[in-house]
């Protein structure tokens, strides 16, 4: 005899807003592709940073303003957090190679931002590139 059984359904409010889909950035060595991403003030941005290259990489936002930042790193060097010095960015996230990695952040202001890779020597070769938040 198959009894059946009743299957529930639990559904979660958050008083927040949704955050759009993921949005993945490729790391190789000394670039992003694509070298933009866009966001929205006080909707959730998430990227998944894919590191392609052979060498340990980053993704910072620099300048500003957000808040929820959450970060989860893959495969770094335990010597990466010293490449920050005493002020690391907020908005940061780092993959060794071929991991990936990813970075939750609302951001507060509208405006645009320049995003560079922290390991030395990564931002001066080229690796940089550009956070678009629209009001909305």
């Amino acid at each position: 005899m198959i009894v059946g059984g009743l299957i529930g359904v639990v559904v979660l409010a958050t008083s927040g807003p949704a955050a759009g889909p993921a949005q993945t950035v490729v790391a190789r060595e000394m670039a992003y592709v694509p070298i933009e991403v866009k966001g929205v003030v006080g909707r959730p941005v998430t990227i998944q940073l894919k590191n392609e290259g052979l060498l340990e990489h980053d993704f910072n936002v620099l300048g500003i303003r957000a808040s929820g930042v959450k970060a989860v790193d893959a495969g770094v060097s335990s010597a990466h957090g010293s490449a920050h010095g005493s002020a690391p960015e907020a908005v940061h996230v780092a993959a060794g190679p071929g991991k990936t990695s990813t970075l939750t952040f609302t951001p507060l202001v509208a405006g645009e931002f320049p995003v560079a890779c922290s390991v030395p020597g990564h931002k001066e070769a080229g690796m940089v590139g550009t956070l678009t938040v629209t009001a909305e």
